[in-house]
Parts: structure tokens; C-alpha cells; sequence
């Protein structure tokens, strides 16, 4: 019953490919911004770390949307403990219009952890997740040859010695 939802994502985002279209962009891209993890992560690091990302991409259009092969890794350090999640996604991106986007994709993050809650409970520990991420996006303009953008997504990462490693993200980019 758990694939019931997924399932029908897919038989309604199909027949929608059909309208979008993939961006007129350049082949990369750097990005960076915060993300946002769980409380128990936040209150031993920091609310909102850094998140860079580097990607390459096709402008043609595969599934529904133009592919890109992205990497990310989010940085929360503080309060001496730190978290580090390093991903590698295949991501692809549609127009609804001119400028609106959303994506979806599939990978791996690597997660990291050593860190002392307030309690003394220690977390040492990594792990490599299978991941999914959801992402809409602005395309701000610059043509074919230099494209800002910005873009909220949701990734899933995993856990790591049990604490939840999903993240909303929201980053700036430039396609070159």
C-alpha cells in the first residue's frame, strides 16, 4: 500500500511531461545557500548550515524534464559537534512557465556525524543513504549563457545513529 502514493505521482506526472519542457540553460551550475535539519541536529549545530552544490546538466529533455547530475554537501557545525551530509543525485528539472520550474531526482548521501547533545549522548557515526529530493525552483533570468536561479528542495537523506538527516534546503545558483 506504501507504493499506492508514489504510484499515482507517476501516472499523473506523466501525461503532464508531455507540456513541460525542459530549461534553456548552460551545462553547470554552483549554488549555495542553508538548509534546515532535524531539531535534535539543529540544537547541537547550528539552525541553518551551509549547503553548496555543483552540477551538470543537459538542457534536452529526458523523462519530463532537462537531467542534471548534481552534487551537494550541507555543513552544520557548533557548540563543538558538527554534521556534514555529502549527496550525489540525477535530478531533472521542468518548466510549468516561463520561469517556475519543479524537479525531482534520486541518489546517495554519505552522512556524518560527531557530536554531544545536552545530555551527553554521544553521536559518532556515518552511513551512505539512499536519497530523494523534490525541488521548486525560479529561474531569474540571464539567457542561454548565464542563468541565476534559486531553489527550495526537500531531501531525503536517511538517519544516522538515529537522528533524522532530512533537510528543506533553499540555495542561489548560476548556470555558466
Amino acid at each position: 500500500m506504501k507504493m499506492l502514493p508514489f504510484a499515482v505521482v507517476t501516472l499523473l506526472a506523466v501525461p503532464l511531461s508531455g507540456s513541460l519542457v525542459a530549461a534553456d540553460r548552460p551545462p553547470l551550475y554552483v549554488s549555495g545557500g542553508v538548509s534546515q535539519f532535524d531539531k535534535t541536529i539543529r540544537e547541537m549545530t547550528t539552525d541553518y548550515p551551509l549547503t553548496l552544490g555543483l552540477g551538470w546538466g543537459s538542457a534536452e529533455p529526458a523523462l519530463f524534464g532537462a537531467p542534471s547530475l548534481d552534487l551537494e554537501w550541507a555543513h552544520a557545525s557548533g557548540h563543538g559537534n558538527k554534521f556534514d551530509s555529502y549527496g550525489v543525485t540525477y535530478n531533472e528539472r521542468a518548466l510549468i512557465t516561463n520561469n517556475l520550474y519543479f524537479g525531482l531526482g534520486i541518489g546517495s548521501y554519505y552522512n556524518r556525524i560527531d557530536a554531544t547533545d545536552e545530555d551527553g549522548r554521544v553521536y559518532d557515526g556515518s552511513k551512505w543513504y539512499p536519497a530523494g529530493r523534490a525541488m521548486i525552483g525560479l529561474n531569474l533570468g540571464g539567457g542561454s549563457y548565464g542563468s541565476l536561479f534559486t531553489e527550495l528542495a526537500y531531501t531525503y537523506r536517511g538517519k544516522i545513529e538515529g537522528l533524522d538527516a532530512n533537510s528543506f534546503s533553499l540555495v542561489v545558483g548560476f548556470w555558466f
